[in-house]
This record gives structure tokens, C-alpha cells and sequence, in this order.
């Protein structure tokens, strides 16, 4: 409120003219333009020195061929000083900073600037002056905008607006960087999304404060400046409605409504429009519009518009006051404090509500409500809020008044006309002499043609009263909620208590915040603090002056004798270390031991009593004696000495003697009985239990043991520690008692040994201390569920404030399921966990907490949890993953019929009921593992081990009815084993296999060989229309995946029998056209084989499983949440074992080594290819204009791309420089190399197979051969189908030496195994390419050790790329066997690859 009258005010900057330009800043040397855009990136305040220390560090320098020195860099300072481009701190004007650094990107100076700046001025957040972390972070939040980092930028704005009001009086970093020197082009050039949040805290700043920014308006206006994408148009059109709202602008607002619906669906904007126009019905009905299409976004949660056009909407629902109108705006408030709890913008709610409340007298806190309105800052708020309480009939004060009419002249010297009007209005309501305010009000709104809200509801007569005597009314009513106190954190240190004094505030939810440090000064004066307490006064008497003027305290102190015994009882005392944990101040007195040692009784002090007034004892971790030291105390303390007094057993008699008397003042620990006889001290049995501490600290907790022998009161003692006898004062009366030392050991350890946590806990016991460290939370819960079951013999203690309890563990077995079949025969799970015998929990509130928790301990509110069994949690977790529904969704878990075998453990331990349908699907699913399929008669073939058993599990999930992926490794038959399933199942129907081109003349051959009783059919271009109708049984048909995008329509029209995908990979991205084809199909068995089911992120196993078990692993959107982001991101192994358990029984995988004893040895070997020097400097060259070309482009959007453009100029260049330019005359190393492998492998009588992606460098490697007169055979995608077989088979008869194969071309469905060696000329991305294509050798028929040669050349991208394949190897097998994998790559890491090439 206090800001409406009063403008934001700027950076400072001394006497420096801000009308500079950069016109001023061309005509100085080229030294000087430099440094001032250092000191532009720079920003803050710095000396002569730090600039020189900066210039020196420049590469090169700023003035050619020679450093600068602090004399030099002084006279160009002073001379910048008199031109008005610096002012006296060394900062340039804001505007012209911003000027200068957007130069600076220009000229691509300033990412060196930046990095310069940081490592020589760093940024600290936790440490140093406070005006200097504001001004670094406001350094950092621009280097984050100019740079585009938004990590950098949401850490510095965090910070800012966190921690930095009081020490920079500047406007919004966003304000400072965008809108005080805007610039349409520069900021057209940024990306979409860091345009929006930039532009966001600017309007909303604009509105808050009501300043206008013209430039700004006229871009969101102008949709041809505006770079970003229309799609992304949405929020910007919204921020422009809101700007066109506050002005009055009605007339522009309705034209943006009618041009742009789409823009404006469920946001409010048009009701709003509607109802300022007069029309409330209207306003009304299109509100409800747009409430109800936020509805369906928001789900199950209430929800209600946010901001501006929610109060609106309210005002609405005021001036009508129709039934139920008053209980929808209180629904609507209470929707948005629970979205906005605590945020400023819910400010005006709560005063609407209050106006709601009002009638009954059910008033809130209008203490904390009218502070809180003093304390804000934005116009619409100290609008609502004297509004609202006009409406409640309080009579508002005149400084109230003299804020909104500040407010109003702001308003209209900014163009901001309905503030102007509807606060012109209000003061003359408030005042009926302000007849120029009225004139004012109602020619704005004839301007306007806009209403007055002030009017829309009459005064509260009841409520006539001034706010000063409400605010007191309220005060006397809630005296012990005050919304401000002190509150006292302690440290204990070197026997003393050290006091910090905070300064805490209730918030608007009623908690207290953190609190600010008050100075010692401010409470040593007494100004102006009417919130302390008598108590707190009284603790505040006892500062004293002190000499120093060191630190934050400076001539300040407190008394300890005084403060420390002020401070027994305070209510608000905690740890300074944990500022919420409650500490115990109480009043003690001191101890003294008397203890046996050989033949004689030591007698001294529990612990030194000092030299001061008092002392204090740390009793447990959050429970402190002071004790006030008498004279009698010294006495007794001058008799034994610091040292203790060491007194012979016969004395023994005087020693009780002397206790007898000493007991009266002091407590006494004593190891000979004291008798009672004379003694004024009452008998009591010890008591033995131990006492167990609780206690926050850091983010776990604390845990100490003791026992309490006087069970209702008395000192707190550690177990089976000290002397027996004992003789203290409680409540004012004296009592002594006869400690069991055994016993309390006894049950200490009992305690101890029923706690197996502790034993894992950071164990501080030392001296038998018994503390521990619990570091995690579900540590503790631990904990408290194994004391829970030895509750009876151990007393546990929590701080005030403070208690968590855990109820009795719960099992699988206390779960009462029920299970019924739905629709599409997935099944519906019911169900209720019995808690205890009068508490029962839902199913699927079960599974939400269990969501929520992420731990096997449930939360039931008030600091009670629910303990699962660890199998209990695994359970439910694979439900959560498997179940097809929401959090909040319908009482139901959905549940595919599929997943019927993954969640039998769970039926089978549960309480079970199931319906007919449950029970026929593991019927079937038993019925399936006991089928034992014959191989047909008919196979020409004699069938491994493996592949038998391949064949049996394919053919029990065709009787099942569902789909299997065979991903057997390269080379180990899978098309065999497909044809063996195929013929089995030929007599109930045709067979469809899509396979690669490449790879379709594979299967006529593999077809005709082994089951030559199909009937074989390839789908060609001749006989398609006639051939599909005709398609009967025994009938197999083989097309390629292009022929099936293109013919899907005929292919779908056939019920297939087996449908085969082979190379199955092929459709592994869900939005090709060749995906979404194969989906259609009809078939009643679905087989895909690949030896690469994942070849770079789990989307592609979903894919293929969404081709052969539609459903089982949920839409995509569910899987990439349960399993792809957990398992992918965060490497979770629980997700990952849950994937590979539902997918387990529908893949099949195996490796060579694990089922082919007799397959020859295969062996990789990496050459590494040293460049020559000149070829080194050419890649150099390349390498380094890489960088600049990303680094210096302005568009991001394709970013990524432009990177692996680069990325793949890089590795021509490393493979040949003659593929980047065909006037290249340098010489290629890895041709030399290769020349050198295949004159060895020839001269051994080897043959090879030769693999790159790039076939212009295969085309060189065919002009070397040629050269040298050595045969060869090539294939690459261009080959035609009937040459490519004709290739195959004549290197396969021996023709030829080598076989010339780009690596995509040549990576499927061939067998090679005329060739004992591969070679890889560059290496690919994926691994797993490179690994099939040297399975074209290393498979079924090759009887010879085959040989992998991967050229690397050295010391480049390749290098590195080869170090991605040991991370990206084989995600499949990760599933299988657990390994840990990282798979996609991002920009930054693609860059990265470049850097460091």
C-alpha cells in the first residue's frame, strides 16, 4: 500500500546524466568502449583496482601490445567520470549498461566477459556483505538473461526477491533489463519462453505499480514484431488483456476477445469485459463458460481464476447477490488460498471474504489483515481493501485515504484509467466534500463507458466504527495470537548460554516465519517495540554497554547473571541450529557427587559452577538448568575445590553428616546411603525406565536415552551412570531416593537391543552417553516402530510442539482385494487395508499416500504414520505402476488383463475375491505353461536346444491369445524360429511378415528352405489387388515396411492368423507413418523379432509393445511417467525391476555366449589413427568454427540440429578431409591405415567386410581399390533388392575379397560368413548398429574366429563418441540384467563433445 504513493525508485547512480547513448560511447577509443562494456556486465559497484585486475586478465589486451596498469585504468575512469558514462562508484548509467551489454553479445565479447567477471568477482549467496551478494545476484540474474541460462537467471531472481528489498532500491531485475531500454529486436531475437517470463514480471510490475512502459504495449500489440510462434501467443495475449483492463480500455480488450477466442478459453477475461460493461447476467454466463472449461484442466481439485479476473468475477457474483451467489465466492476464495497460500496476490481474497463474513460477526484476524495491507506495495490490492472495508461500514482512516488518493494521481498521470476512475470514485463516496473527485469519476466513466464497483454493495450500518477501535477489539480478543513477538535462540558454548534475539511475523496461514535478527541497540533503547512481553523486557534490561565496536552486536551485551535467570519459562525459546525445535528453560540448583574411589570418598561438583552469578547445565538436548549460584554454594565449592576433595572411609560419618545438611540447598548424588534421620527431604522409589529424547536436528533427528529416578520431576540422568543415592528439590520440596544402577543399565540395553535401527545410526555414544544421529527421517519412523513394540517399558519424549507416532506394521495379508472383470476384459480392483479393528482404509486412498510418501511409512495425519511391511510396499507399488488410473481418479484401479501374471503374488497373499473372469484368466494362463507344442512334420530343419525352446514359449502365448517379441541376440536364428511358430499355427489361417527390402528375398530363400509346404507369396506391385482376397491358409505373405505404409488399406482388410514383424526396430517411433500402419493390422498372434528392442530410449520398447500387447503398458504418457523418466532420469532400480517383471513373460532374449558353445570366438579391436600435422590443424580449424558458428547463433530452436550438423562435419573430417571439400589436397590418415589392415588381411588369405555411414567415404575407399587392382563386392541403400542378393551370394561363393557395405544399408538380415574379419571405418552413435552389423559374420555357419577393427582417430569426436557407446550399450540387456544406462543426449552435452574434441 505504502508504495502507491511514491514511484519505484532506480539504481544508484550518483550524479551521472542518464541521456548517454552509444553514440557518446563510438566516438571513444577502442580501449576505452571496452572497458565500459566490461563495466556494464560487470554492474556493480567496484574500485579502480578490481577493474585493472580484470583488464590484466583480457586475452588479448585492450590496448594493443601492453597491460595496463592502476594508474592508466584510473585516468580513463576519471576521464569516462567527466563524459557522464560512469558516476562515482565506477557504474555505467542503466540504460546505457543495458546498451553496452547487449553490444558486447553482438560482438561475441560477452561470454568471455562473464566468465571473467564471475571467477574474479564470484557470486555467494550464504556469505559476505549483504549489499554485495544483492548486487552480484543482480549481476547474475542479467549474465542469465543475456546468456540464456535459466538456471542462472531462477537462482539469482530467487535471491533477489527473497533476501535483497532492503539493500537495493531498484526496480525489478527484469524491469531493469527489458523494459528501461527496450529494444524490439534484441528481445524479438530471444527465445519464446525467456521473452514470456521477462515480460510477465514487467506487466505485472506495470500493474502493480501502475507505471507504463509504451514500448512494451506496442509489441505485444503488433503480432508482425513479435518472433514467437503463434502458437506460443497465448500467455502474451493475456498479459496485453490485463494491461488493456487496468487502462479502461474496453473497446481494445473486447476487439482481442473477438480476434483471438482460442487465446481467452476458461481465463475469465470475457466475463470481465461483459460485466464493466454494465451487463452482469451477461458476465455472469460467461464466466460460468470458462470456469467450466478450467474445470476439466484442473481435474478433481476446486479450482477458481487467479489474479485479476477472479476478483472481477467476485464483484460479479457481489452486485447480483442472488441465492447462492455468497456461498460460491466463498468456495472461490477458498479455491484460490489453497493455490496461492501464503503468496502476495491473495491478499485482496482474504478481504473479500472478510466483507462476506462480515454480517455474522465472524470476523478474521483484522490485526494481521490490516498490517498486511500496510506492508503491500500494489495498487490493486489497496484498492479491494479499502473497498472492501467501506462495504463493511468501518470508517477508514485518513492516511488509508491519503494512500488511494496518491494511488489516483498515479493512475492518472500513467494512463491507467479504470484505477483512476473506480479510486476517484471511492474517495468521493469516503468523502462527500471531494465534489472535484466526483466530476473526475464520472467523466472518466462516460470516457470509459465503464461501471463503478464502489456502489455495487451498501455499508454494514452495524459495523460503523473506525478501524483503530476494530484493530483494538480484535486486539484484546486475540492477545495470545499476537502477529508479532520475540522469540530467543540459544546456543550453548563454553558453559554458557549464548542469546540471538529474532524478530518473528504470523502469516496470513497463522504460522510464524523464520524471523529477522534484531539488533542489541534497537532493545537496549526500547523504541518502538510494543510487541515484547514483560518477560522479554526483563530479559532486554540485562544488555548492558560493553567496549568494541567489532561485529553485528557491537557495544552491546548481555548480563548472564540477569538474562539468563529472565529467561526460565519463556514460551518461545528454540535451537539455533534448528530454529523449530522448542527448548526447555528451567530453574536448577547445583549438584554435588559424593563417589567411592578405593578406600576413600570423593566428594567435588557434577560440574564447575564458574566464577558468575549463575551457571547452566545442558540437562538433555533441549532442556537447560540455569542455576542461580548463592553464597552457600561458593562455600561449599571454596571446601572441595575445583579439583574435589578427596576425604578417607573413615570420615565416612561426617561426610553424611555434612550431605545431611548440604542436601537442604543442593541436589546430591551420593554412592553411601544418605539416612533419613534429620534429613528434611521425603523418601521416594527410584524409577528405572528409560526415557527416550526425540529431537529434531538438521534434516534428521536426535536421539538420546535417560532415565528419570524421580518419575514426576527431578534431573534427567543417563542409565546406570553416576552414584546411587540421590537428593534433590522438586516443586519446592525436597526428596531422596535410592537409584538401581543395574537395573537402569538392565533395561537401557533391552531398549537398545530391541532397536536394530540405532545400530545403523551415527552413534555418538561416548562415556556411555547413548545419543544417536538419525539422518533420514524414515530413519526415526524406523526407530518409533521398533520402541512401539517395547512401548510399555520405555517412556518416549518429543519438544512441545513436536511428536511423531508410527501405528502397528501392516502386512500384505490384512488387505481385503476384490476383483471384478470390466470392459475389454480388463479387470477392476477394490479394495479396503484394515488399519486397526474401528479404522479401514480405501484401496485407493491407500495408493495415493503410498504415491505421496515414497517411503513404507504412510502418513494418517497429526503425526501418526502407517508402517507397511517392505513387501507390503513392493507390492503396491507394482500396482500403482501397473493400475491404469490417476491420483484422485475414481475409487477403481484398472488393471490390463495381461498384468493378471505379474500381480498374482499379490492375489494370492492378499484376501482375495475375484469374479468368474479373474479366475478363467490364470485358468488360461496355467492351461498355457502346461501346453507342450509338437514342431511340425513339415519343418525342414533340425532345431537347436534354444531355439525349441523358443518355439514352446512362442507357441503358449498363441494359445493365450497375446503377443511376443523375440529379441534373441544377432546370428542366433530368430527367422527360423518364427517360421517353425508360423507353420505350426498356418492351418487356422494366412500369415503377414513385414520385413526391411533388404531383407525380404532373405525370407523367400529362409521360407522355401525350411517350410516349403507354405504357400510363399511376395507382395509386388503386380498381383497386390488380386492376390490379398485370394489369401487363405497356409498362405504367407512377405512385403516390406514401405509397401505396408503405402498399401495398409488392402493389408488391413485381412484377420491374419500370425502377423511377423521383422527387424521390428523398424517401427519403434510411435509417430511414423509406417507405426501408425502397422497398428491397424488384424491379426490374432502377433510376433515381432528384433535383436535391438531398445536402441536409444525406452520409448521404443513401448512402441513395440504397443504393437504386440496394446494397453499392457499403458498409454504413452503413463509409461514415460512410471517407468521412462525413473528409469532413464533418475536411474531408479525399483521401476526398472517392476518394467522387467510385466514384460518378462512377452520377451525372450538371448545372447550368443549363453547358448552357442561350438560359435567361434570373436575379438574387437580398436586402432587408434594418429593424425598427420597438417590434417590435425585442418580439423582444428573445423573444430574451432564449429563452436563460434553455435555459440554466435542467435536462433535457438533448432539449436540441436545445428549442433549434430556440425558434429557431422567433424567426423567426415576425421575420416577424410577430401569429404569436406574436394580441393583439399591433405593426406588421410585412416586411409592410410586401412590400406595398411587389408594388405595384411589379404596377404593371410582373409576376406573382410567393410562398414561406413558415409558413402562418399566408401566411395573413396572403392577408388583406392580400384587402384590397387583389388576385388571387392559393394551394397549400399541404393542397391536395387535382386543386385543386393546377387552380392551377397557371389561373396558368399567367393568372389571377391572384400565387401564394401554403408553401415545402415547393410546392418540387417544378411548373412556374410564368407568373411572372417569386419571393419569399422567411423563409428555410429548407437552401438548397437555397429553390433548387428558385425553379426552379418559372427553368426549360425561361421566356423572361423571372426575379428572386429574399429579406426578411431585419435584425439578427436570419434574418441568420444566411442566413450558414449560404454554408456549407451544395449538398453535391453539394462532391463534384463540390470544395468545402469544413460541414454538420450541433450545440446549441451552434443556441445560439449565438440569443446573438448
Amino acid at each position: 500500500m505504502k508504495a502507491s504513493s511514491r514511484s519505484a525508485s532506480r539504481p544508484a547512480t550518483d550524479t551521472a546524466p542518464t541521456n548517454v547513448d552509444l553514440e557518446d560511447v563510438a566516438a571513444l577509443p577502442a580501449g576505452e568502449q571496452l572497458l565500459l562494456e566490461l563495466i556494464s556486465v560487470i554492474y556493480e559497484p567496484v574500485s579502480t583496482a578490481f577493474l585493472t585486475k580484470c583488464l590484466a586478465a583480457l586475452d588479448p589486451p585492450p590496448v594493443a601490445n601492453r597491460r595496463l596498469g592502476e594508474g592508466d585504468v584510473g585516468e580513463m575512469v576519471a576521464r569516462l567520470r567527466r563524459k557522464g558514462l560512469l558516476n562515482g562508484k565506477n557504474q555505467c548509467p542503466p540504460l546505457l549498461a543495458e546498451q553496452l551489454t547487449r553490444q558486447a553479445v553482438a560482438s561475441r565479447r560477452f561470454r568471455r566477459f562473464a566468465a571473467l567477471v564471475e571467477k574474479a568477482a564470484p557470486v555467494g549467496y550464504l556469505h559476505g556483505k549483504w549489499v554485495t551478494r544483492c548486487w552480484r545476484a543482480l549481476r547474475q540474474f542479467r549474465i542469465g538473461v543475456y546468456s540464456q541460462d535459466f538456471d542462472r537467471l531462477d537462482e539469482a531472481l530467487a535471491f533477489l526477491e527473497g533476501s535483497c528489498r532492503p539493500y537495493l532500491h531498484t526496480e525489478p531485475p527484469a524491469v531493469l533489463v527489458t523494459a528501461s531500454a527496450f529494444d524490439p529486436v534484441w528481445f524479438g531475437g530471444l527465445p519464446g519462453s525467456l521473452q514470456f517470463f521477462l515480460l510477465d514480471q514487467v506487466i505485472r510490475h506495470s500493474l502493480e505499480r501502475l507505471h507504463l512502459y509504451p514500448d512494451i504495449l506496442a509489441y505485444l500489440e503488433d503480432g508482425r514484431a513479435m518472433t514467437v510462434s503463434v502458437d506460443e501467443r497465448v500467455p502474451f495475449r493475456r498479459l496485453l488483456a490485463s494491461c488493456y483492463l487496468l487502462q479502461g480500455r474496453l473497446t481494445a480488450l473486447r476487439e482481442l476477445l473477438e480476434r483471438f477466442p482460442e487465446s481467452f478459453a476458461a481465463s475469465g477475461f470475457a466475463g470481465t469485459a461483459a460485466f464493466l460493461g454494465g451487463d452482469t447476467d451477461l458476465a455472469l454466463s460467461l464466466y460460468d463458460e470458462d470456469l467450466v472449461q478450467l474445470q476439466r484442466y484442473a481435474g478433481s481439485e476446486p479450482s477458481f481464476f487467479l489474479g485479476i479476473t477472479g476478483l472481477f468475477c467476485i464483484f460479479a457474483l457481489l452486485a447480483r447477490d442472488g441465492e447462492g451467489d455468497r456461498e460460491r465466492i466463498r468456495q472461490a476464495v477458498a479455491a484460490v488460498l489453497r493455490r496461492c497460500n501464503g503468496c502476495p496476490e491473495e491478499l485482496p481474497f482474504r478481504f473479500l471474504d472478510t466483507v462476506l463474513r462480515s454480517p455474522d460477526e465472524v470476523m478474521p484476524d483484522m490485526l494481521v489483515l490490516t498490517e498486511s495491507l500496510m506492508a503491500d506495495e500494489r495498487c490493486l490490492t489497496s484498492l479491494v481493501a479499502i473497498m472492501s472495508l467501506y462495504w463493511m461500514g468501518v470508517e477508514i482512516p485518513s492516511d488509508f485515504q491519503e494512500s488511494l488518493r496518491h494511488l489516483h494521481d498515479q493512475a492518472m498521470r500513467n494512463d491507467f484509467l479504470w484505477v483512476a476512475m473506480e479510486s476517484a470514485e471511492l474517495l468521493a463516496t469516503l468523502d462527500d466534500t471531494q465534489t472535484a473527485m466526483r466530476q473526475t469519476a464520472s467523466a472518466l466513466a462516460r470516457q470509459l463507458d465503464c461501471r463503478f464497483l464502489t456502489n455495487i454493495i451498501a455499508p454494514h450500518a452495524p459495523w460503523k466504527q473506525s478501524l483503530e477501535e476494530l484493530v483494538e477489539v480484535t486486539r484484546r480478543m486475540r492477545e495470545p495470537e499476537r502477529s508479532t513477538r520475540l522469540c530467543w535462540l540459544v546456543e550453548y558454548r563454553d558453559g554458557n548460554l549464548e542469546l540471538i534475539p529474532k524478530e518473528q511475523r504470523r502469516s496470513l496461514a497463522g504460522e510464524w516465519t523464520k524471523g529477522r535478527t534484531i539488533a542489541f541497540k534497537r532493545l537496549f533503547l526500547g523504541r518502538e517495540i510494543e510487541y515484547l512481553t514483560g518477560q522479554d523486557r526483563e530479559i532486554c534490561a540485562a544488555l548492558r554497554e560493553v567496549d568494541g565496536r567489532e561485529g553485528r552486536n557491537s557495544g552491546y551485551a548481555f548480563d548472564p547473571g540477569k538474562a539468563l535467570p529472565a529467561l526460565i519459562g519463556h514460551p518461545a525459546v528454540f535451537l539455533r541450529r534448528s530454529p523449530e525445535t522448542p527448548v526447555e528453560i528451567v530453574a536448577g540448583e547445583p549438584e554435588l557427587v559424593v563417589e567411592r574411589r578405593d578406600d576413600a570418598l570423593f566428594i567435588h561438583f557434577c560440574q564447575d559452577i564458574g566464577e558468575g552469578e549463575v551457571a547452566v547445565w545442558p540437562e538433555t538436548g533441549t532442556r537447560y538448568r540455569v542455576i542461580q549460584i548463592r553464597d552457600e554454594h561458593r562455600r561449599v565449592a571454596r571446601i572441595t575445590g575445583r579439583d574435589g576433595l578427596l576425604v578417607p572411609m573413615a570420615a565416612s560419618k561426617k561426610v553424611l553428616a555434612a550431605i545431611g545438611n548440604i542436601a537442604s540447598f543442593m541436589t546430591v548424588h551420593s554412592s553411601i546411603e544418605v539416612p533419613g534421620e534429620g534429613l528434611p527431604a521425603e523418601a521416594a522409589d527410584s524409577d528405572a525406565t528409560p526415557h527416550v529424547h526425540i529431537i529434531p536436528y538438521g534434516s534428521g533427528f536426535r536421539i538420546e536415552m535417560f532415565v528419570r529416578p524421580f518419575s514426576n520431576g527431578g534431573p534427567y540422568l543417563k542409565p546406570g551412570a553416576g552414584v546411587a543415592n540421590l537428593v534433590t528439590e522438586i516443586d519446592g520440596r525436597r526428596y531422596r531416593t535410592r537409584r538401581n544402577l543395574k537395573l537402569e543399565e538392565a533395561r537401557a540395553r533391552e531398549i537398545e537391543e530391541s532397536c536394530p535401527m540405532l545400530d545403523l545410526a551415527i552413534d555418538y555414544e561416548q562415556e556411555n552417553k547413548r545419543e544417536w544421529h538419525l539422518v533420514d527421517p524414515e530413519e526415526c519412523l524406523q526407530v518409533l516402530l521398533e520402541i512401539e513394540e517395547v512401548r510399555d517399558r520405555v517412556v518416549l519424549e518429543w519438544p512441545e510442539g513436536e511428536k511423531l507416532a508410527v501405528r502397528r506394521q501392516a502386512g500384505v495379508n490384512q488387505l481385503n482385494l476384490n476383483i471384478r472383470t470390466s470392459q475389454q476384459d480388463w479387470f477392476s480392483l477394490t479394495g479396503q487395508l484394515e488399519i486397526d479393528q474401528d479404522e479401514v482404509m480405501d484401496l485407493k486412498t491407500l495408493l495415493d499416500k503410498v504415491r505421496e510418501s515414497r517411503s513404507r511409512f504412510i502418513p494418517m495425519g497429526e503425526g501418526q504414520f502407517l508402517a507397511l511391511t517392505q513387501e507390503f510396499r513392493n507390492r503396491l507399488e507394482e500396482l500403482i505402476l501397473y493400475g491404469n488410473n490417476q491420483p484422485g481418479s475414481d475409487r477403481e484401479v484398472r488393471i490390463h488383463p495381461l498384468a493378471a501374471i505379474a500381480l498374482e503374488e499379490l492375489t494370492h497373499e492378499a484376501q482375495t475375491t475375484a469374479d468368474k473372469g479373474w479366475r478363467e484368466r490364470l485358468q488360461a494362463i496355467a492351461d498355457a505353461q502346461d501346453l507342450t507344442p509338437v514342431v511340425p512334420s513339415t519343418l525342414k530343419a533340425e532345431l537347436r536346444d534354444y531355439q525349441r525352446e523358443g518355439f514352446v514359449w512362442m507357441s503358449r502365448l498363441a494359445h493365450l491369445g497375446v503377443g511376443a517379441c523375440l529379441a534373441d541376440d544377432m546370428g542366433l536364428g530368430k527367422t527360423l524360429q518364427a517360421i517353425t511358430v508360423i507353420l505350426s499355427l498356418a492351418h487356422q489361417g494366412p500369415t503377414l511378415v513385414v520385413a526391411p527390402t533388404s531383407v525380404c528375398l532373405n525370407w523367400a530363400t529362409e521360407v522355401n528352405r525350411f517350410a516349403p509346404t507354405l504357400n510363399f507369396h511376395m507382395f509386388s506391385e503386380l498381383n497386390r489387388d488380386a492376390l490379398i482376397p485370394s489369401l487363405g491358409k497356409f498362405d504367407l505373405l512377405v512385403t516390406s515396411y514401405t509397401l505396408l505404409q503405402q498399401e495398409i488399406e488392402l493389408l488391413a482388410q485381412v484377420q491374419w492368423q500370425s502377423i511377423v514383424l521383422d527387424e521390428a526396430q523398424a517401427i519403434k517411433n510411435a509417430a511414423t507413418k509406417r507405426s501408425k500402419a502397422a497398428m491397424r493390422l488384424n491379426g490374432r498372434f502377433r510376433l515381432i523379432t528384433t535383436g535391438t528392442p531398445i536402441e536409444n530410449h525406452l520409448g521404443e520398447l513401448w512402441n513395440l509393445f504397443n504393437f504386440i500387447n496394446p494397453g499392457l503398458l499403458g498409454t504413452w504418457k503413463q509409461f514415460n511417467r512410471r517407468f521412462g523418466i525413473p528409469i532413464e532420469k533418475y536411474h531408479d532400480r525399483e521401476a526398472r525391476r517392476t518394467l522387467k517383471k510385466l514384460i518378462r513373460p512377452f520377451m525372450l532374449r538371448r545372447i550368443k555366449s549363453q547358448v552357442l558353445e561350438e560359435l567361434p570366438p570373436r575379438t574387437e579391436i580398436t586402432l587408434r589413427v594418429e593424425m598427420v600435422p597438417e590434417e590435425m590443424r585442418f580439423y582444428e580449424a573445423l573444430r574451432q568454427q564449429a563452436i563460434e558458428n553455435i555459440e554466435g547463433s542467435s536462433e535457438k530452436t533448432g539449436r540441436h540440429l545445428q549442433i549434430l550438423a556440425e558434429i557431422m562435419r567433424l567426423r567426415r573430417a576425421c575420416c577424410n578431409p577430401k569429404l569436406i571439400s574436394d580441393q583439399v589436397d591433405i593426406p588421410s590418415s585412416k586411409l592410410q591405415v586401412f590400406a595398411e589392415v587389408v594388405e595384411e588381411l589379404l596377404g593371410g588369405g582373409h576376406k573382410a567386410l567393410v562398414f561406413s555411414q558415409f558413402t562418399g567415404h566408401l566411395a573413396l575407399i572403392r577408388a583406392y581399390l580400384d587402384e590397387q587392382k583389388i576385388n571387392y563386392k559393394y551394397l549400399d541403400g541404393t542397391t536395387p533388392t535382386r543386385e543386393r542378393q546377387q552380392q551377397v551370394e557371389g561373396f558368399q561363393a567367393g568372389e571377391g575379397d572384400l565387401f564394401l557395405i554403408s553401415l545402415k544399408a547393410g546392418g540387417l538380415g544378411l548373412n556374410l560368413t564368407a568373411a572372417d574379419y569386419v571393419i569399422h571405418m567411423d563409428p555410429w552413435w548407437n552401438p548397437a548398429v555397429e553390433d548387428q552389423a558385425a553379426d552379418r559374420a559372427h553368426r549360425i555357419g561361421q566356423k572361423r574366429p571372426v575379428t572386429v577393427y574399429r579406426l578411431v582417430t585419435a584425439n578427436t569426436i570419434e574418441e568420444k563418441i566411442v566413450r558414449l557407446h560404454q554408456e549407451k550399450r544395449d538398453l535391453a540387456n539394462s532391463l534384463l540384467e540390470g544395468a545402469d544406462v544413460s541414454t538420450r543426449i541433450s545440446a549441451e552435452q552434443l556441445l560439449e563433445l565438440i569443446r573438448s574434441a
